[in-house]
């Protein structure tokens, strides 16, 4: 009999606690609370492990891999009261240990259950719940009751979450990657000058998620105030599951990086990766929570599985070459990831993550767009802006000056265009840059002056000194600056037109510069293509 109770002791178990799962998940019931007083001097001690799976760019590849339970709550709770007796942490490598607890007021009978709560000295403090409307925590526990009436001793006594459809391994799965991402910022070195502390510490996140429980919205996603993430357990039809989408779940810890340590304001709402006309503050947002999670993963490959195979993959490093521009997120963590990874001309090694998170907690402005990091990287590390040029240059984002601002402007003549871009250097730039472009006239001829083929976030307004017009938007539309439906960033709608009759001939001036009336989700700068034609 004895040789059979250490055996029990010995094997890994993991189960839900009845509120988690169903009746199909649950051991059989755990024979009867001993009625002898509890060990006045009790020790039980293991350790705690989640099943993790791994996966590549085609989904899960079918490999387990058991990973310890970290930094997380472990309670001995008595089968008597089913409360706490003792509670501690666990260590780096899942190990947890009881000792000399005086059980002796209460019946023999214990139990040892690890929470889906990290805290203490934790980088990343986080607390997994069911939902908003189960608020209790995610846990995993021995099935069976170890009786102290009869002895003090047990170890190991080790507790596994598994992965299956009924487990609970995500819960613990999503606990660590946020212990990575808080680890991954510390190891920065860096934060912004308005927080009380020298070290990076994340403040408390709070997650959703049960097994086959469904995320706000129908998908895994951020909520800023309060701090809350929600990942998509996957209902009774959803075959999305994000519990072991590592590198979704570390994207939504980037938007809550995003919020902590810089100014993220972004619109939110429904976005693609293929497009390129996305409200540049959305195009920001999304392209570096992404590059986050690459960075804390350590790959530019990004997974999101789904169970009928129909999932996705892409590769930051080698974005597809539709991918570019400042309003196309994709291309955003691009810039970011391949900046990081560029060779310094100052060090011969490459850029690192510090220099990018050091500009991205000094983004204090509203409205943050890659346009400005680009402006504060640059300004803080001048002897890599070359590299950090051509980077950009990879996915067409223009950002600098075009040829005509250093080497004069060329005049337009009728049936023919240039290209410009909205950005100077120097005094009143980067973001005030207005082009004066002449061309001839004659005399009863009309004309019509107007930019097109807009990209970069571009919004256009033109103005003609004779006779005296000016024009935004050749829709006649007009936004305001807290649009709830603001316009995309495609090539004609926020481009400007003006057509005209010369009353006299010889050279007119058509400046151009960014509309004073510009809505959010365009840029500060862009490209444009500027065209003069005549019947």
């Amino acid at each position: 009999m004895r040789r059979y109770r250490l055996f029990l002791f010995t094997l890994v178990f993991a189960v839900l606690l009845p509120a988690c799962g169903s009746n199909d998940s649950m051991p059989p019931p755990p024979p009867a609370p001993p009625t002898k007083p509890g060990s006045s001097d009790l020790t039980v001690s293991g350790k705690a492990f989640y099943e993790d799976k791994g996966y590549d760019e085609t989904g899960f590849t079918g490999q387990m891999t058991l990973l310890p339970i970290r930094h997380a709550v472990i309670e001995l709770i008595s089968t008597d009261t089913k409360l706490p007796i003792a509670s501690g942490i666990t260590g780096e490598d899942g190990a947890y240990e009881f000792k000399s607890i005086n059980n002796s007021s209460r019946n023999g009978g214990v139990y040892v259950q690890v929470v889906a709560e990290n805290v203490g000295t934790s980088t990343s403090p986080a607390k997994v719940f069911k939902s908003e409307a189960n608020q209790s925590l995610i846990v995993a526990r021995s099935p069976i009751d170890l009786d102290d009436s009869v002895s003090n001793l047990f170890s190991p006594v080790n507790i596994t979450a598994p992965a299956d459809g009924n487990g609970v391994g995500g819960a613990f799965n999503i606990l660590d990657l946020f212990l990575k991402g808080g680890a991954f910022i510390k190891k920065a070195g860096f934060c912004p000058n308005n927080l009380l502390t020298t070290e990076c510490i994340a403040p408390r996140v709070t997650v959703f998620w049960e097994p086959k429980g469904t995320a706000l919205g129908g998908g895994s996603s951020y909520n800023s105030n309060p701090h809350r993430i929600y990942i998509h357990g996957g209902g009774a039809q959803q075959t999305d599951t994000d519990e072991y989408d590592d590198t979704v779940i570390v994207h939504e810890y980037g938007h809550f990086v995003a919020t902590e340590f810089s100014n993220d304001n972004s619109p939110g709402g429904s976005h693609f990766l293929t497009d390129n006309t996305q409200d540049i503050r959305l195009s920001w947002s999304e392209g570096w929570a992404t590059f986050f999670g690459s960075a804390v993963l350590g790959s530019p490959l990004y997974v999101d599985t789904m169970a009928s195979g129909n999932g996705f993959s892409f590769n930051i490093d080698s974005p597809k070459s539709a991918q570019i521009y400042t309003t196309n997120e994709v291309s955003v963590s691009s810039v970011l990831w391949r900046t990081m990874n560029q060779i310094s001309p100052t060090t011969n090694t490459p850029i690192g993550f510090f220099p990018i998170w050091k500009a991205f907690t000094e983004m204090t402005t509203t409205n943050l767009t890659i346009e400005q990091f680009a402006e504060l990287f640059m300004s803080q590390n001048a002897p890599e802006k070359a590299v950090f040029q051509s980077v950009l240059q990879e996915r067409k984002i223009e950002h600098f000056p075009d040829s005509k601002e250093t080497d004069g402007e060329i005049p337009l003549v009728v049936g023919g265009g240039q290209h410009h871009t909205l950005y100077r250097e120097g005094v009143g730039g980067p973001f005030n840059d207005e082009d004066a472009i002449t061309f001839s006239v004659t005399s009863g001829i009309t004309y019509t002056i107007k930019t097109e083929n807009l990209t970069n976030g571009a919004d256009t307004f033109l103005t003609l000194d004779t006779p005296s017009m000016s024009n935004d938007n050749a829709n006649g539309a007009s936004y305001s600056s807290t649009c709830d439906t603001c316009p995309k960033n495609d090539t004609t709608m926020l481009a400007s037109q003006i057509t005209f009759m010369a009353t006299t001939g010889g050279t007119q001036t058509v400046k151009v510069k960014r509309s004073p009336a510009a809505p959010p989700s365009a840029g500060r700068a862009g490209s444009y293509d500027i065209r003069l034609t005549s019947p």
